[in-house]
């Protein structure tokens, strides 16, 4: 069960999202962002995500290796 978990974990982490209308485009997304003055920290909820993502992937390896 914790391997199938921590597989679902790893395909389910999210990406920074683009899109041309400014309002909805990530600066972290791999092509930039379409509104060039929104900075380089991540607004879509992505990075967020993926830490508690990471942390939980991070606990099942150490249980597994238990």
């Amino acid at each position: 069960a914790l391997k199938l978990g921590r597989e679902t974990l790893k395909a389910n982490r999210k990406a920074h999202h683009y899109c041309e209308d400014t309002w909805y485009s990530c600066p972290k997304h791999e092509e930039g962002c379409a509104d060039h003055q929104q900075g380089k920290l991540c607004n879509c909820g992505a990075d967020q995500a993926n830490y508690k993502i990471d942390k939980a992937i991070t606990a099942i390896e150490k249980a597994l290796k238990t």
